[in-house]
């Protein structure tokens, strides 16, 4: 009994602090609720509705929870969005399902008005954009850039976040008018180290990272409309070395090819990709965040194994205009540059399922290295020209080379490709000539293959010296056993068999063709190329010099090229 009249005091203060500090967690809890409440009040407008369901304060762990937070426009906003009265095509949703900030440090807060958090939880984040794509954008202009290095806010001397969770992250597409999600992720969650704001002077802050890498694991993005998904591996960004990089990039199609086709109205590439390892050097990412355009110094694309498919038997948009790289760039709001990109050890496959033939033309290109110089949209480095050199194996077994020149300066609008391939078989490309051409090689050998051309938006010329022996062909018929493709050529015995011939003379012939307004640079560079194997192969092939043809749109190319000049010294 005295033992217990001994403690009876030490117990009841106990208690008296317990209950003080439980009631001290309830005030203080019913504080910051309402504070908390208060500030996002403040943010409705007549856009916009800002809401929290509830608000948890523990004092023992330091700890805030947010349950339920939305960010939504107004009913008024979304349905002049609907009925197409809206000056936007596209409004934001924000909904959260919890934000927690663990570890606060509540004597910093008090005494000094800095604000240091252990950890900041975000679970549940889904961000929405609600579009009509009905609307054309009628408000132009440009929002003004959150300055990361610049930011004004009162009333704290610091702020900073130690490390950042991120759990089950969503970004939707919804569209207003058919009511349906045209674009989805998949849920993504990831860690990253924290950040801090910097005092530069009084209310006036810089961001600064914690730590110098970001990583972010396994991300997967579902495009519903057009199905198709991505997902990657890992996200890697070194902040110190200025380099991301991106491991294991897939882009599949997520129905059959059959039914991607089938899905299409008109001819159209299905396209598989697979990208073993992506780094990006030199990235100013902070221009981008600032919408000031993009910056890099050079790109390197490793393991890239790229299939492309196209069902023929649908018809070609004619509608559609392709823009060619060059007239794009000059035409670009967006700064870009990109002073180098490489390919290393790539891969690709590309198949065709033309009318009224079950195989498929079917072109590869194998161990692809690839170099792209000076990809850009900026006048003043515009003066130099975008280059593409590609070196492979055409089918896997002779080593092909292309370059190509694309002069960027105003009033250069001629661009430039040559290329050669080496010695092989004709029979390996009997899977591309057979579907594409009617023909078939029952024997020859190819000694070698050059070509140069120039040419613009509208035609191309140029010419081409294909050496090969000892070739037979057979004339398939395209559309019956009655008919051949290719009627010109009469029979199999008047094909040239050579190159050079019975003479022992090299025969140098033409290449050139009008670009089809509704395809694109691919369908240009093959048919100009196409123009030169014909010619060369064909009885009436036309050679560089008895054209008078040629001679004319030799004289129309160098008019061409003296007009360019001109405006070029303009």
């Amino acid at each position: 009994m005295s033992n217990f009249k001994k403690h009876k005091k030490s117990i009841l203060i106990v208690l008296i602090l317990v209950v003080l500090i439980f009631l001290v967690n309830i005030i203080v809890s019913s504080i910051i609720k309402k504070k908390i409440k208060e500030v996002l009040v403040s943010e409705n407008s007549e856009s916009r509705i800002v809401s929290v369901e509830n608000v948890q304060f523990k004092l023992f762990s330091s700890s805030i929870t947010l349950n339920n937070i939305s960010y939504v426009p107004t009913d008024q906003l979304l349905s002049e969005l609907k009925s197409g009265k809206s000056a936007k095509n596209s409004l934001q949703k924000f909904t959260v399902s919890a934000i927690r900030l663990h570890g606060i440090g509540i004597v910093k807060l008090i005494l000094n008005k800095n604000i240091n958090v252990n950890s900041l939880n975000i679970d549940g984040l889904v961000i929405e954009k609600i579009s009509n794509p009905n609307i054309r954008e009628k408000d132009l202009s440009k929002s003004k850039p959150l300055n990361l290095d610049s930011i004004y806010l009162e009333n704290i001397s610091g702020f900073k976040i130690d490390k950042i969770n991120f759990s089950n992250i969503r970004y939707n597409i919804f569209d207003i008018t058919s009511n349906e999600i045209t674009f989805q992720t998949s849920p993504i969650s990831f860690q990253s180290s924290g950040f801090m704001l910097e005092n530069i002077k009084p209310s006036l802050f810089r961001l600064k990272l914690i730590e110098n890498e970001f990583k972010l694991d396994k991300i997967s993005i579902n495009f519903e409309d057009k199905k198709y998904n991505l997902s990657v591996d890992q996200i890697t960004i070194n902040f110190d070395k200025k380099l991301l990089n991106i491991k294991s990039i897939s882009l599949k199609p997520t129905i059959s090819r059959n039914a991607m086709a089938r899905r299409s109205k008109y001819t159209s590439e299905i396209f598989n990709v697979d990208v073993e390892d992506l780094n990006i050097y030199n990235y100013n990412l902070s221009k981008t965040l600032k919408n000031e355009g993009v910056f890099i110094d050079s790109i390197d694309i490793t393991g890239l194994n790229l299939k492309i498919y196209k069902d023929k038997r649908k018809p070609f948009n004619l509608n559609k205009r392709p823009i060619l790289i060059n007239y794009k760039l000059k035409k670009m709001e967006l700064p870009l540059l990109i002073h180098k990109i490489s390919i290393d050890n790539g891969n690709l496959r590309y198949e065709e399922q033309e009318e009224k033939r079950a195989e498929l033309m079917t072109v590869t290109l194998d161990e692809i290295k690839a170099k792209i110089y000076n990809l850009t949209s900026i006048k003043t480095y515009r003066k130099i020209p975008l280059t593409i050199n590609l070196e492979s194996k055409l089918m896997n077994k002779a080593a092909m080379e292309v370059n190509l020149n694309f002069p960027l300066a105003d009033g250069l609008n001629t661009f430039y490709f040559k290329g050669s391939l080496a010695a092989s078989k004709f029979k390996n490309y009997d899977s591309a000539l057979y579907p594409a051409l009617g023909i078939t090689i029952t024997n020859g050998d190819l000694d070698g293959l050059t070509f140069e051309a120039s040419a613009d938006n509208y035609s191309s010329i140029g010419k081409m010296t294909m050496l090969y022996h000892d070739l037979e062909t057979k004339i398939l018929k395209s559309e019956s056993n009655n008919k051949s493709k290719f009627k010109s050529w009469g029979v199999n015995t008047m094909v040239h068999k050579g190159n050079p011939g019975k003479n022992n003379k090299v025969r140098e012939v033409k290449m050139s063709f009008d670009r089809v307004e509704y395809k694109g640079l691919g369908n240009y560079l093959w048919k100009t190329i196409q123009s030169g194997l014909v010619n060369t192969i064909a009885p009436i092939g036309k050679k560089t010099d008895e054209s008078k043809e040629h001679q004319k749109k030799e004289k129309k190319e160098s008019k061409r090229l003296k007009r360019d000049e001109k405006e070029k010294n303009k």
